[in-house]
Order: structure tokens, then sequence, then C-alpha cells
């Protein structure tokens, strides 16, 4: 069971160097030998004793990082990574799930408890039955998928004005809400599109403009039109992912 967990919590030192508000994970654990993790039978305990301890009185430094950013990881299908973190974070929760499905849930439990990694990677069970080569393809070919970023041709969507006129509001409103494209502008349609994404992934794939208009315009909607706030976020992200990243949106 340590060993397990001792992957997972060496997995997740990828992510160890966080500071707050940074754009990215610190690359400095990036170049931890994955492999060489799995195979070895010492992996160190005081980890799992951290992970699963009630509070980080009695973890080491590093740990107490690694308890900060597990949670954040896991739940915004690692947003902040750079792409060996994210490669080494697939491999290693993989790992776990396929030969230890129960040390997984253990970990999954506290600090995912509505699964959103593993329903974001239901290929990790099949990747891991084909060849390690594969595999790495595999995982690289997807990275570099995710690290796509939309259209900056939006990034002059002029917010304020959005946010100035109720009737232009209600207009973006009907949009999003209605199944239909009928009330949809042209910049209506893109966000209708990747609404849901960028709420769950913490606007992983926007520019560092949509990343700041979209902050503004949900500080806005949630604090002067609840009721709009309430139900977009019901239909796009029922399960209130980017407000937990976002928790100065409600302050």
């Amino acid at each position: 069971m340590a060993r397990e967990l001792g992957v997972l919590c060496i997995v997740f030192l990828t992510l160890v160097g966080l500071v707050i508000g940074q754009e990215k994970y610190s690359d400095r654990y990036d170049n931890i030998n994955i492999d060489e993790i799995l195979h070895n039978d010492r992996l160190l305990k005081k980890y799992r004793e951290c992970l699963n301890a009630p509070t980080d009185a009695n973890c080491p430094e590093d740990g107490k990082l690694l308890r900060g950013v597990v949670g954040e990881g896991l739940t915004t299908d690692c947003a902040k990574c750079t792409d060996k973190q994210k490669i080494n974070a697939l491999r290693g929760v993989g790992y776990l799930v396929k030969n230890r499905p129960e040390v997984w849930r253990e970990v999954e439990s506290k600090y995912d408890p509505t699964g959103i990694y593993l329903s974001k990677h239901p290929e990790l069970r099949q990747l891991l039955r084909v060849p390690v080569l594969v595999l790495l393809l595999a995982i690289v070919a997807y990275v570099a998928a995710e690290e796509e970023k939309y259209p900056s041709k939006y990034d002059s969507i002029d917010v304020d004005s959005i946010i100035g006129n109720d009737r232009l509001l209600m207009n973006y409103f009907k949009c999003l809400i209605e199944e239909k494209d009928n009330h949809c502008t042209d910049d209506g349609k893109f966000i209708k599109k990747v609404l849901s994404e960028g709420l769950k992934t913490n606007c992983a794939k926007c520019t560092d403009a949509q990343k700041e208009k979209a902050l503004k315009i949900a500080t806005y909607t949630y604090k002067n039109h609840r009721d709009l706030w309430d139900t977009v976020a019901a239909k796009y992200d029922p399960e209130g992912v980017f407000l937990a990243n976002h928790p100065e949106v409600a302050a």
C-alpha cells in the first residue's frame, strides 16, 4: 500500500513548486524518472502519512506543498502543469488505476471526490494496455492537443460594453441557455462552444486576455445578476469547479 501511494506522491511532486497566481507550476521536478519510481520498492512512506493526515503538522516542507496542490491538479486536469508534468501525472495515475484500483479510490475519495480527473481521461485503462512507446506517443499527442489555445481573435471582445448594457447582457444569456443559436452573435457562438470546458479547466486553453475577461465578467455577473450566474453555472459547470478555483468571484 505504501509503495503505490508513494508512486502517486512522487508523481505529484511534479507539481510541488506551486506559487500562488502563477500560470504554470515550477518545472523543478520535471526530470523525475517515473519508470524508476514505479519499480522501486523503497518509496517514501512519510508522503503517504502526510497525504492522509488530518493536518500537515508532521509533513516535511515539500509534503506540505504536495498536500496543497494534489487536489487542484486532479480537479483542474493538471491545468497549470508543464507538458512533462502532465505526462508524469497521466502515467502515474494510470498505473494506480490499472494495478491498484483500491489505492486510487482511497486517494480519489479525499482529493477528487467527484472523479473529475478520471472523467476527463477514460482512455487511461486502454492506453496502459499498449506497449510503452505507443503509450508515450499517445500521451505526448494528447498533451500537445491540450496545449492548443483558443483563437486570439476573440481577445478583442468588449467585456465592458456587455456588462454595462443589460439588453446586450441578456442577449448573451439567451444565447448560452437556449439549445439553438438563434440569439447568438459569432462571438456568442464561440463562447457557447467553449464555456463548459473553460469553466471546468480553469480556462486552460484561454489566452491571457481571455482569462482576464472571463474573470471580470464572471465576477460582475455573480455579484450583480446572481440568478443569471446560477442558471448558466447549472448548465455549464454544475460541479462548481470554476468558483472553487476562484473564490474571489464570490467574495
